[in-house]
């Protein structure tokens, strides 16, 4: 007998903290508002994309708030799914 609810219980459990399937889905293509034959003009030249690095450096050099940054807070975060399992263990261990 307690097979059985132990069981049910980690089923249920299993099942309430598991993630959605929309979770995973990609988007839903969008419509385009033109017309099938028409195209949309492009730009002749478009500007080359700086790398991750260049584009870092060149915010940090416009922020003048950077040169006072404190790093060091400590925040723990306690997902939904840790929480599931938490309490599911106490459960067990209040029924055993």
């Amino acid at each position: 007998m307690r097979t059985s609810q132990f069981s049910a219980l980690f089923i249920a459990g299993a099942l309430a903290t598991a993630p959605s399937g929309t979770v995973f889905a990609e988007p839903a293509p969008t419509s385009s508002s033109t017309p099938a034959g028409a195209t949309e003009p492009t730009p002749a030249t478009a500007p080359a994309p700086a790398s991750e690095e260049e584009q870092y450096a060149a915010r940090e050099a416009n922020d003048k708030e950077v040169a006072n940054f404190q790093g060091g807070s400590s925040v723990v975060i306690i997902g939904g799914s840790t929480l599931g399992i938490v309490l599911l263990v106490v459960l067990i261990v209040i029924l055993l």
